[in-house]
C-alpha cells in the first residue's frame, strides 16, 4: 500500500511525460488496430446501443470512432467497444451510468481492483450524487449557498446534463438527516463504558450528574470506575510540577519573562540555578524572536555554522512539552546562539557557558520521556487505553532512574521526585475495571504483563477475577448444563447435541485466550482481533467495547479545534445543531465511519 501510494504521489511531478506516454500508447494501439481492421460498418452499428457511444461518433472516412471530448480516434475493430470504454474511463475519468446495458454482465472485480478503481464502479443516480454533494460541502467547509451559484450549476451540468442540484435548504436538511442516521448506526455498536475527560475538578461534578440522569433512565453508570482521566493531561501536570520545583515555570508573556530575568539578577540567591539558566535561555530566545534585526543576524550565523536555518522555539505554558521542544531546538542551534550572544552587547549577559548547557541537557533528558509518551498516547487511529498502565510504569521507572543516578544536581533530583509524586497521585486512580480489562484483552500484554512487572500474586488474581466476572456477566454465552455424551441415533438429535457442545466450548474462550501466546509487540491490536474473531467471537465483542475507549481527550479536542474552519465569515449564522452535525460528519468521513 505504501509503495503504491508513493508512486501515485510521484506521478504528477512528471505530468508532461505521463501525457506523452498516454499519447504514444494510444498511437500504438491505433496502429495495431489499423493492421487488423476490416469493414466493420455493419458490425459497429450493431453495438451502438452501448453507453460508450454517448461519448463517441463513428467516422466512416477513417473507419474509427472519434472521442467527442478530445477528438482522439479509437479503433472499433469487429464492433468491440472495449478500447473506447477504456479511453473514456482512464482519460476522462467518467462514471458509469447504472442504466448502461454494458454494466449488466460486468464481472465481479477483485479486492485490489476495488481499491484502485473505486471511481470507476461508482454508479450515477440521484442518491449517490446527493451523498457525494453532501460530502463535498462538509469536507470542503463550503457554504450552503455556494451550490446555488450559476458557476457551480454550469460545472455540474457540463458533466451531467440531467443532474438535479438541490437547494441550500435541502442540503442543510440532508446534512442533519445524514448526521441523525449516523448517530443511530453508531449507537448500534457502542455503549457507554467510559467517559474520558481532562482532570479539571468540575468534571467530577459533571459525571455525578451524568450518573444521576442515567440512573433515572435505568442505565447503569459508575461515575468513579467509568471515569477515564486524560493521560496526556496527567503527563503534562507531572512535567509542569517538575519545572515548578526548578523555579522554572513557563511565563505567559514576553514582558513577564523580562521582568522575571531582572528579578533573578537582583535576587539570585532566591532562585534555583536551573531556574535561572532556563530563564536566561528564554530571555535570549525572546529577544531574538522579537527583533527582525536579531532574527536576520541569527539566520546569518546559522549559515556560517553550516546549520539548517531554523528559528529558536519559545515554550508556552498551555502547549504540552513545549519546554522540551525549546531545549531540543536550542541544543541543535547551540553554536549560532553562542556566537550571536557573544558578539552582541545587548545579548552578552544571556550567553550560556558549557556547564549551563550541560545542566539544560539534563533537564532535556528528564523531560524526554514525557514528550515521547504524550505523542504516542494521543493517537486516534489505534487503541491506546490498554497502554495507560504500562506508560505510567515506564515514566515512573525512568524518573526514578534519573533521580537515583549519581552526579545529578540536587534541583534535578527534587524535580524528578515531584514529578513522580504527581504521577502516583493519578496512578492510584487506575485501579478500575476499564484499565484492567483493556490491559488483559490487549493480545500483546494480557495477564503476563502483570507477571513480567512482578505484581503481587493477589493483585494478579484479583484482576483476573474482575475481567472474568464481567465477561461471564455480559459477553459469555449461556452455558447449558447436564449435557452428556449420549444421544439418539437420529440426525436431528446428533446435530442438536453437537451444537450444544460447541456452545459450552465457546464459554471457555477467556481461558483459551489467556493461556495462548502473546502477539508480537509491534502487531496491530485491531487486526489481531479481526483475524481471531471466529476463534473468540464473544471475547472479540468485549475487546471492541473496551479497547475503543480513548486514553486521552485529545482526539475529541482535535475535532473541536476544527470549529474555526466550520464557522467562517461566509457561514457565521449556522445554528448550533448544524455546526454539531457538520463537525461530526467531517470526523466520521475522515475516520471511515461513514462513506
Amino acid at each position: 500500500m505504501s509503495e503504491n501510494l508513493a508512486l501515485d504521489l510521484e506521478q504528477p511531478n512528471d505530468l508532461g511525460n505521463e501525457r506523452e506516454n498516454e499519447r504514444n500508447i494510444e498511437e500504438q494501439q491505433n496502429e495495431s488496430d489499423n493492421e487488423e481492421e476490416k469493414d466493420v460498418d455493419e458490425k459497429s452499428s450493431s453495438s451502438k446501443h452501448s453507453w460508450v457511444w454517448n461519448h463517441f461518433t463513428y467516422d466512416n472516412t477513417v473507419k474509427k470512432a472519434r472521442c467527442n471530448h478530445c477528438k482522439t480516434l479509437i479503433s472499433n475493430n469487429k464492433g468491440s467497444t472495449s478500447g473506447m470504454s477504456s479511453h473514456v474511463r482512464s482519460k476522462h475519468r467518467l462514471l458509469i451510468d447504472e442504466n448502461d446495458n454494458s454494466n449488466k454482465n460486468k464481472k465481479q472485480i477483485t479486492l485490489q481492483e476495488s481499491f484502485q478503481n473505486s471511481a470507476e464502479i461508482m454508479l450515477y443516480n440521484e442518491d449517490n450524487f446527493r451523498k457525494l454533494l453532501i460530502r463535498y460541502v462538509v469536507m470542503g467547509d463550503h457554504s450552503f449557498l455556494s451550490i446555488e451559484s450559476k458557476d457551480f450549476h454550469n460545472l455540474i451540468h457540463l458533466l451531467r446534463k440531467d443532474a438535479s442540484i438541490p437547494s441550500a435548504d435541502i442540503i442543510k436538511k440532508e446534512i442533519i438527516n445524514t448526521f441523525n442516521n449516523g448517530i443511530k448506526e453508531i449507537r448500534k455498536v457502542l455503549q457507554i463504558l467510559g467517559i474520558t475527560t481532562d482532570n479539571a475538578s468540575n468534571n467530577n461534578t459533571f459525571l455525578e450528574e451524568v450518573s444521576n440522569e442515567l440512573a433515572e433512565k435505568n442505565i447503569e453508570f459508575d461515575n468513579v470506575n467509568q471515569h477515564v482521566r486524560c493521560l496526556a493531561h496527567i503527563i503534562n501536570l507531572a512535567a509542569q510540577e517538575a519545572l515548578k520545583s526548578l523555579k522554572a515555570t513557563v511565563n505567559t508573556s514576553d514582558d513577564e519573562l523580562l521582568n522575571q530575568h531582572e528579578n533573578i539578577q537582583n535576587n539570585n540567591n532566591q532562585v534555583g540555578v536551573v531556574g535561572s539558566i532556563l530563564c536566561k535561555l528564554r530571555t535570549l530566545i525572546c529577544k531574538i524572536r522579537a527583533s527582525p534585526q536579531q532574527r536576520e543576524k541569527f539566520s546569518a550565523q546559522c549559515k556560517v555554522a553550516d546549520i539548517p536555518d531554523k528559528m529558536v522555539i519559545l515554550d508556552v505554558r498551555t502547549r504540552w512539552n513545549s519546554t522540551f521542544d525549546m531545549l531540543v531546538r536550542a541544543r541543535e542551534l547551540k553554536e549560532p546562539l553562542n556566537t550571536l550572544s557573544n558578539s552582541d552587547i545587548n545579548l552578552r549577559s544571556f550567553t550560556l557557558n558549557e556547564k549551563e548547557w550541560e545542566c539544560l541537557a539534563e533537564i532535556e533528558l528528564m523531560l524526554k520521556g514525557f514528550s515521547k509518551a504524550t505523542k504516542q498516547i494521543c493517537a486516534e487511529t489505534y487503541p491506546t487505553i490498554a497502554y495507560v498502565i504500562p506508560y505510567y510504569n515506564i515514566l515512573l521507572s525512568r524518573l526514578e532512574d534519573f533521580r537515583d543516578s549519581p552526579g545529578r544536581c540536587k534541583e534535578g533530583k527534587e524535580a524528578a521526585s515531584n514529578a513522580i509524586r504527581k504521577l502516583l497521585e493519578y496512578y492510584d486512580k487506575t485501579d478500575t475495571s476499564i484499565y484492567t480489562i483493556s490491559l488483559v484483552l490487549d493480545p500483546r500484554l494480557k495477564i503476563q504483563y502483570m507477571k513480567d512487572q512482578k505484581w503481587d500474586k493477589r493483585w494478579i488474581e484479583s484482576a483476573r477475577k474482575k475481567v472474568l466476572e464481567i465477561y461471564k456477566g455480559k459477553y459469555a454465552p449461556i452455558e447449558i448444563n447436564n449435557i452428556n455424551n449420549e444421544y439418539d441415533s437420529s440426525d436431528e438429535d446428533l446435530i442438536t447435541h453437537i451444537s450444544k457442545r460447541r456452545r459450552v466450548e465457546k464459554s471457555n474462550e477467556f481461558e483459551t485466550f489467556i493461556k495462548g501466546d502473546r502477539a508480537p509487540a509491534l502487531s496491530d491490536t485491531l487486526n489481531w482481533w479481526k483475524r481471531h474473531k471466529e476463534e473468540f467471537p464473544n471475547l472479540a465483542n468485549m475487546a471492541k467495547d473496551y479497547l475503543g475507549i480513548p486514553a486521552t481527550s485529545v482526539p475529541s479536542e482535535r475535532v473541536f479545534s476544527s470549529a474555526a474552519d466550520v464557522v467562517t465569515s461566509d457561514r457565521a449564522r449556522l445554528a448550533p445543531e448544524t455546526i454539531r452535525a457538520i463537525m461530526c460528519l467531517k470526523h466520521w468521513y475522515c475516520s471511515g465511519i461513514l462513506e
